[in-house]
């Protein structure tokens, strides 16, 4: 399972960034903590350069999608009993962890974009259509979903409404750099046919889970 989570995470190496981490193991970090009652592994994310507090805020959204799941969560056939209950009592936690993450990261992508910088909305695009492809490879069902999950966490930074219409703007917008707006329509187009890919694929995801998909 590492292995095709970690190739999705190539677009950011080849953003510049490296990428040591994979959403499937903060998956699992969570998980394991959990049963100790705490949920500190996404704590570490203070020290972490931009790729790998990408990472970081995937796995743990994914967490979150997977446990909000219930009954229906494949993560929840790999867990015993005890685990899993654990695991659910620190939802609460884990959502507020997450919400912290994908708002500290979308402030630091909109601070970028004021200063034409689009690396970030750009590589989350790139790492979302990495996760999606990866995700098209794979049968084992808590595997896909974890990318598919994670998938739907990065186009947050490509699409949360506040970045995607910075981008418009920057897009059209004569006094910007033609290269700064030419490369901005490029990351609009990128997110949103990602976007339709990203639905796609949910919607597929939920048939496998409701036991309706091939």
């Amino acid at each position: 399972m590492i292995r095709s989570l970690r190739a999705a995470c190539v677009v950011l190496l080849l953003a510049g960034a490296a990428c040591a981490q994979s959403p499937e193991r903060i998956v699992r970090d969570v998980v394991l903590q959990a049963r100790e009652g705490r949920v500190d592994a996404l704590d570490a994310r203070d020290g972490l350069d931009t790729a790998g507090r990408l990472v970081m805020f995937a796995g743990a959204d994914s967490t979150v999608a997977l446990v909000a799941l219930d009954d229906k969560s494949p993560l929840k056939a790999h867990l015993p009993a005890a685990a899993w209950t654990a695991l659910v009592s620190q939802l609460p936690r884990l959502v507020d962890a997450s919400a912290k993450m994908r708002e500290a990261l979308v402030s630091e992508a909109l601070a970028g974009l004021e200063a034409y910088n689009l690396d970030l909305p750009r590589s989350a695009a790139l790492a979302c259509e990495g996760m999606l492809i990866a995700s098209g490879k794979v049968d084992e069902l808590l595997e896909k979903a974890t990318l598919v999950f994670s998938a739907r966490a990065m186009l947050v930074l490509a699409r949360d409404a506040r970045i995607a219409r910075k981008l418009v703007m920057l897009s059209i917008d004569p006094r910007v750099p033609a290269e700064v707006r030419k490369a901005a329509g490029l990351t609009v187009a990128i997110a949103a046919g990602v976007e339709v890919q990203e639905a796609i694929a949910e919607a597929h995801l939920k048939a496998l889970i409701d036991g309706n998909g091939r």
